[in-house]
C-alpha cells in the first residue's frame, strides 16, 4: 500500500488551521481595538488563511517525484512522547506557572 505522506500532512495541517481559524475569530477584543487595524485576532486570522492556502495548494499541485511510505516503518514512539509533553505541559501551565 503507497501513501503519500506529503498529501496526507497536507490535508491535516489544512484541518489544524481551520480549526484554528475558528478558535482565532474567538478571541475577545477590546471595545477601543475593535476598529484598529492591527489588534489581537489580526495575526492569528491571517497566519491561519496563510497555512489554509498553501496547504491546498501543496495537496492540489502535484508532486515533482512522489514519495513511497510504508506505514509498518514508521516510529510512533517521538510524535507519541511528544504529544503526551504537550498535554501534560497545557494542563499544568496555569497551576504551576510559564516559568516551569
Amino acid at each position: 500500500m503507497k501513501i503519500n505522506s506529503v498529501k496526507i500532512i497536507s490535508l491535516l495541517f489544512f484541518i489544524l488551521s481551520a480549526f484554528y481559524l475558528y478558535t482565532a475569530h474567538q478571541i475577545q477584543v477590546f471595545a477601543f481595538d475593535e476598529g484598529a487595524p492591527f489588534n489581537a485576532t489580526t495575526f492569528p486570522i491571517s497566519f491561519r488563511y496563510a497555512g489554509m492556502f498553501f496547504s491546498v495548494l501543496k495537496i492540489v499541485l502535484p508532486d515533482s517525484k512522489p514519495l513511497e511510505l510504508y506505514p509498518s516503518h514508521l516510529d510512533f514512539q517521538p510524535t507519541i512522547l511528544l504529544v503526551v509533553t504537550i498535554i501534560v505541559y497545557g494542563s499544568t501551565i496555569l497551576t504551576v506557572g510559564f516559568f516551569l
